[in-house]
Formats: structure tokens, C-alpha cells, sequence
């Protein structure tokens, strides 16, 4: 299953919605790829709770993906429940580059399922 969310900028607001994102992985029959702008760098309060149930494919020299004209901080995310990361193995995680389709940058993450 994947979804998307973009969080919002206030931050009592984002960790209203980290608890939904957490309570909704919690209770998915399936395993749960969450991508999106989560409006917050890996280092956190929102990041670390999300790293509760969620697994990043980077904590340290994540891509870098906002502004996308000169990316200076990482504020958007591919992450998985623990029941896509029982099945699935990221090979790559990368920002792709000189894009300006929006203000961010796209993520592209590359996968392979455990086992393959």
C-alpha cells in the first residue's frame, strides 16, 4: 500500500498528524510505503516519534530536497511500516536533480524484495 502526505508547518499540528500517520500504519492489514513533504528535518521531534514505527532509509546524509533551485535541508521522505520492510530492501534513495517541478526536489527510491 503507499500514500502521501505533505505535514503542516506548525508544529503542534505535524505531531497531531505523526500520530495519525503512526496510528495508521498500526492498524494497516498491509504493508505501508509513506512518501512525502514531512516538513521536518531527520533530527526531529516529529522524525524521531515517526522512527517509532517507521523505518528511514537514511538518519545521517539524507538527500537534500528543499528549495529545489539550491537544496540546502532534507524535509521530504520515502518511509516504510515494519511490515514493507520485512518484504522490501532498499537498494538507493536519492534526490533527483535539477528538476524544478516544484519548490522540493523528487525522491526516487529503488527496492528489491528480501530474499531476491
Amino acid at each position: 500500500c503507499f500514500t502521501s502526505t505533505h505535514l503542516d508547518l506548525v508544529a503542534e499540528n505535524r505531531t497531531a498528524e505523526v500520530d495519525e500517520l503512526i496510528d495508521l500504519s498500526k492498524q494497516s492489514a498491509y504493508p505501508l510505503i509513506l512518501c512525502g513533504d514531512l516538513t521536518a528535518s531527520p533530527d526531529s521531534k516529529e522524525m524521531k516519534t515517526l522512527q517509532t514505527e517507521f523505518v528511514f532509509p537514511c538518519v545521517v546524509n539524507c538527500p537534500l530536497t528543499f528549495p529545489s533551485d539550491g537544496p540546502k535541508s532534507t524535509i521530504d521522505y520515502i518511509l516504510s511500516n515494519p511490515a514493507a520492510s520485512k518484504l522490501l530492501h532498499v537498494l538507493s534513495y536519492n534526490a533527483i536533480q535539477n528538476i524544478q517541478a516544484s519548490d522540493h526536489l523528487p525522491l526516487m527510491g529503488y527496492y528489491s524484495k528480501q530474499g531476491s
